[in-house]
Order: C-alpha cells, then structure tokens, then sequence
C-alpha cells in the first residue's frame, strides 16, 4: 500500500484489504458498499457467483464451514487502465493454507466489480538446487 492516499490506487488497495479482512473478522456488514450489485466472481477452485444475492449465499455458507485465520496481501500491481488490480496473497483457514492472484476488477464508482481468483500451493521447492542457496 505505497500510493498517496486519496489517489484511485489507495482507494482500491484500501477497499480490496477491507474485503479480505472481513473474512478473517467474519464482519461483512460493510460488504455491499464495497461491490456492485451486479458484480461478478469466480473462486479459485471453480465456482463462479454473479450478483450480490449469490455472493451473500456463498458468505453464509462458508462461514457455517470455515474459519479463516489470515487472509495476507504480499502484492498490489495497478494496471494501466486504472480500474484493475492485481493482488498476490497467501491464505490459510482451519483446513489449509495456499498462496494466490486475484485480479479484480472495479466499477467507474469504485466498487468491485469482478474478481477472478487462482490457486497456488504455498509451500515452494527448487529441484535442481543441490544445497539450500545453490544454483545446479
């Protein structure tokens, strides 16, 4: 979060952290002022919601399911177009932790609009590394 406040790129880094505190908070009571009622989302692992009705049953159910412990941004990367971004982040909840990209997208009244999620697994090896800290 290195941008001026104020400026477009604060405002979205400041709206996409607030999203993702509310799963570790399981507070969503601010959670339609940050999306479109139209907006649309696509998890990691393959189910898709469209609108806020579906995103608000999805809510409810995970938090019936899942407790979310940490939710960390590594990474914010604007594009160009200014209404975009780019988030890395690592996730961990009562059953696993993974690493991921969500590149969300926001509305002209900077609300989100779209987000499409990808999964990586979180912990990393290098096989062709003959000791810690070699190159082969």
């Amino acid at each position: 979060m290195n941008t001026p406040d104020g400026t477009a790129e604060s405002r979205h880094e400041r709206l996409i952290a607030e999203y993702f505190a509310m799963w570790v908070t399981r507070d969503f009571a601010a959670f339609d002022s940050l999306f479109t009622a139209d907006c649309h989302y696509e998890e990691c692992y393959g189910p898709v919601y469209d609108g806020l009705g579906e995103l608000h049953s999805w809510i409810d159910a995970m938090l019936a399911r899942q407790t979310v412990s940490d939710w960390t941004i590594h990474e914010f990367i604007h594009a160009e177009d200014g209404r975009t971004v780019t988030v890395t982040w690592t996730f961990s909840d009562d059953q696993s932790t993974f690493d991921g990209v969500s590149i969300i997208r926001f509305a002209a009244s900077d609300r989100i609009a779209g987000i499409r999620e990808f999964e990586a697994t979180h912990q990393r090896r290098h096989p062709y590394r003959t000791a810690p800290g070699d190159a082969v």
